[in-house]
């Protein structure tokens, strides 16, 4: 996942898939929403720290397999790998910090997405914290934007619908002091049009 500091107001123009969508505001703070294409070079010029989807190694996490992982890995360096084996182990649904080294992003929040078995083995409510402890930790550290991959929709087979529909609403629904801004990093565009379809869904079309 990336999440950036001091950039929350310099939204980087022309990388949204669905530009302008945002949280309706309620009695709590609530950060804005916006989808972009994971590749573009702008969106990784603006955005500076990002929780990685990571795979999971026995219980060491990060160690820089497939997928975003990977590429977080590739563009941070080694010394990211060799904080990743400092800490010893991440479960599923949990969330830890490491610095960004190499990259533009301050620090990479890593979290592990479970894998899909049908859906009545857990695998919600194991998103679900994935999102939750990874958002607890944005505001504990005082981010002001962060970015989500799609967690757990490569090789782990959730559905990426149903990922979607957790991942918004979780955002949606978490009151935040610090963060301004969540961008969800889309693979493609047939991704980021599922996150515009739900984000059209939330605000009754």
């Amino acid at each position: 996942m990336l999440a950036t500091e001091g950039v929350a107001d310099a939204a980087p123009e022309g990388t949204y898939a669905n530009p302008g969508q945002k949280i309706q505001p309620e009695a709590a703070k609530r950060a804005a929403i916006h989808t972009a294409p994971w590749a573009t070079d702008r969106f990784r010029h603006h955005v500076q720290k990002p929780v990685c989807d990571m795979k999971r190694t026995g219980e060491i996490c990060g160690l820089g397999g497939g997928g975003v992982d990977g590429a977080i890995h590739r563009a941070a360096g080694p010394e990211l790998l060799e904080e990743c084996r400092a800490i010893g182990g991440c479960r599923t649904g949990e969330a830890v910090m490491t610095k960004g080294y190499r990259l533009l992003a301050t620090h990479v929040i890593h979290t592990v997405g479970p894998v899909w078995h049908g859906g009545d083995q857990g695998e919600p409510a194991l998103l679900h914290t994935c999102y939750c402890n990874s958002l607890r930790l944005a505001e504990e550290h005082g981010l002001e934007s962060i970015a989500f991959p799609a967690i757990s929709t490569g090789v782990y087979g959730y559905p990426l619908r149903l990922a979607t529909e957790t991942a918004i609403s979780e955002v949606q629904e978490t009151p935040t002091q610090s963060l301004r801004r969540v961008v969800f990093a889309c693979f493609d565009q047939a991704t980021a049009d599922v996150y515009g379809d739900v984000l059209d869904a939330t605000h009754g079309g």
